[in-house]
């Protein structure tokens, strides 16, 4: 019997770079808009101690989020209006070593976010005689919603590391600051 045919590749695959609509491509779509929401909700939770439960380091953190997940959706939709000539020999905004080192630095942010707002409230818990119950558990909230939005941080960093992989076509050979030198 002789070999399966191959369907004709397409003519953004012959210069070795594609945009695909795959499945973690998708995925990293859906993970942008969690975190977008997650991070809202937990700058909502941080205000209202104006940031000082975490020392101001969760609006920082959702600032930086905030940016990243807006310039990754408009680019990401900017790359899918445009044809497949204009994004030939490109990788997708997601797929590039700024995108994947800015996802694990965001996570790092709120981590540290998390950290402090944690021990924080762990400490005014301890004290025993505060007068403001809500300050105990708008921390409590704030810091779980944190947690959550460090664990999709890192997720969406992965995801974009497992994308740039599948593209440059070496997803169980190198490492992610291995693979090509392309728009950095």
């Amino acid at each position: 019997m002789p070999p399966p045919t191959t369907p004709s590749v397409p003519a953004a695959a012959s210069t070795g770079i594609a945009h695909p609509s795959s499945t973690i491509h998708r995925q990293i779509q859906h993970l942008l808009w969690i975190s977008l929401g997650l991070s809202t909700i937990a700058i909502a939770l941080s205000m209202v101690h104006a940031g000082a439960l975490s020392f101001y380091a969760a609006p920082a953190a959702f600032g930086l989020s905030f940016i990243y997940n807006v310039t990754r959706l408009a680019l990401s939709r900017k790359e899918r209006k445009a044809g497949p000539e204009a994004l030939a020999g490109k990788l997708p905004a997601t797929a590039r070593k700024a995108t994947i080192i800015s996802g694990w630095f965001i996570a790092l942010v709120w981590a540290a976010a998390v950290g402090v707002t944690a021990a924080l409230v762990i400490i005014i818990t301890s004290w025993g005689r505060v007068e403001k119950r809500s300050v105990i558990i708008v921390g409590h909230f704030e810091w779980v919603f944190g947690l959550f939005e460090m664990f999709v941080m890192g997720f969406l960093a992965l995801k974009c590391t497992r994308e740039r992989q599948q593209i440059v076509g070496l997803a169980n050979t190198a490492r992610w600051y291995q693979l090509g030198n392309y728009d950095m």
